[in-house]
């Protein structure tokens, strides 16, 4: 059941981060740049975090691991939620004005760049939820039942 699991979500939040960080990293800026700030190269591959906390997500054993993970993942994509909102409110004087001059080459970035947070945001509510519910009760009494036997014998 957990290859099961991991093929069907895994695979696709695995597929979504990389869409994602395919999308941030073509954005270009309104004008021709030849140097991005620093903080831009120092952030650029922390993209990946996200990536690999899912995949060890849904392939480490220990239950302490996967909230670890897990909590880790609502983080990153909190944080980076935050960073999408700051960029688009610093923009959005810029990408009204310009819209003309650029084709709406700034409003259609900003407008995916929103997508991509609404589907942030939808994410870390359902991953939060997912995690967080307790074990169905017959998952658990087979486990206690199990206990009890090895204990007995």
């Amino acid at each position: 059941m957990k290859k099961n699991n991991f093929s069907i979500i895994g695979v696709f939040l695995i597929c979504y981060e990389i869409l994602r960080m395919i999308f941030i990293f073509t954005t270009k800026p309104e004008f021709s740049i030849e140097l991005l700030p620093v903080s831009w190269y120092s952030s650029v591959p922390l993209c990946c975090l996200p990536i690999i906390l899912v995949f060890l997500m849904y392939n480490l054993t220990s239950p302490d691991s996967k909230t670890t993970c897990t909590n880790l993942y609502i983080l990153c994509k909190v944080l980076s939620m935050g960073g999408i909102y700051k960029y688009l409110f610093a923009l959005k004087n810029i990408d009204f004005s310009l819209a003309q001059f650029n084709n709406y080459y700034s409003v259609k970035r900003s407008f995916f760049l929103m997508i991509f947070c609404v589907i942030d945001v939808i994410l870390s509510i359902v991953i939060f939820f997912i995690e967080r519910k307790p074990k169905s009760t017959k998952e658990t009494s087979t486990l206690q039942n199990t206990g009890e036997s090895e204990q007995c014998k």
